[in-house]
């Protein structure tokens, strides 16, 4: 297949994932996600923020009731393969995410520049082009996901980020997730 008809393939299943109601609603069968990819979703979403020094923004919403945990909301169903989460991505801010597997039991992320997150980009989206009763509808009905942010990792949280990050690198298509 090439790439500008992966192009379009990816594109037509995330637009048709937008269409308000269709991430709301019940999983076909064998298509629910599992705790490991949870963890694994979990796991990709802390390493990018980590190893690309974002956490330094993230000083603002740590602390507090929460400590070093963050909110987000994942699909409980796979999608066309795709995982998609909603998730604090500073500083973005909240965007619906999604997330292909990648074939090593772990997650890659759509978009892996922020620069192209944007209302045109169904695959990275910040909530506020999206209406808000569908989002207030994917907080509710979605799974609730803890991630971990830490204002001052260690170094050995920054460097296992790093390595991970390199391997999923390795693995996106160039100019796709």
């Amino acid at each position: 297949m090439t790439r500008p008809v992966i192009a379009a393939t990816v594109l037509l299943a995330v637009g048709f994932c937008l269409r308000p109601g269709v991430l709301v609603g019940q999983c076909t069968p064998g298509q629910s996600v599992s705790p490991d990819q949870i963890n694994g979703l979990r796991l990709a979403i802390e390493d990018e923020i980590y190893a690309s020094g974002r956490y330094r923004a993230y000083g603002d919403l740590l602390g507090g009731v929460h400590g070093d945990t963050l909110r987000a909301y994942v699909d409980p169903c796979i999608r066309d393969n795709l995982i998609w989460v909603v998730y604090k991505y500073m500083p973005t801010g909240e965007i619906l995410r999604a997330a292909r597997s990648s074939g090593e039991g772990g997650w890659i992320l759509f978009v892996s520049d922020s620069t192209n997150f944007g209302p045109t980009n169904g695959a990275a989206i910040p909530t506020v082009y999206l209406q808000d009763d569908e989002v207030i509808r994917m907080k509710t009905a979605w799974r609730r996901l803890s991630v971990v942010i830490h204002e001052r990792p260690d170094q050995a949280i920054l460097n296992g980020a790093r390595t991970r990050e390199v391997v999923r690198d390795s693995l996106r298509m160039p100019d796709r997730p």
